[in-house]
């Protein structure tokens, strides 16, 4: 009788069925860091994390500085993780945001306390507004 039972239990331990997306498949769920943003302004070219989404612009941590990146300023945006490269006059979709938010290092938004303190590493008081 154990014998009947332990043959009729194996075949449903050894099925493992995977339910949904597997997070070491997925780039962002497995680093801490936003994704990188690439844009291009008639001034030059910015390249940076991704630290929050805002309604008209972006927070970017550039290799020497902390930006707000005015998004209808930027003739284009590319980022790592949606590898869609946008040309842009402001056309990020509200479901764009959202898939940028969610790839954010913040997703709600900086707290007051960690903007200030990514602020002060870099030597600064106030984000850079980049607006050409």
């Amino acid at each position: 009788m154990r014998t009947i039972a332990l043959a009729c239990l194996l075949p449903l331990v050894a099925c493992h069925i995977r339910m949904g997306a597997d997070p070491a498949m997925y780039p962002p769920a497995r680093r801490a860091a936003g994704t990188t943003a690439y844009a291009t302004m008639r001034s030059g070219a910015i390249q940076g994390e991704l630290l929050e989404v805002r309604d008209t612009a972006l927070v970017l941590r550039t290799a020497d500085r902390i930006v707000l990146l005015l998004t209808a300023q930027a003739q284009h945006l590319d980022f790592e993780d949606m590898r869609r490269n946008r040309r842009v006059n402001d056309s990020l979709t509200g479901t764009d945001r959202e898939r940028l938010r969610l790839l954010s290092r913040y997703p709600q938004g900086i707290p007051p306390a960690a903007l200030t303190e990514l602020l002060s590493h870099r030597g600064q008081t106030a984000l850079v507004i980049v607006n050409e």
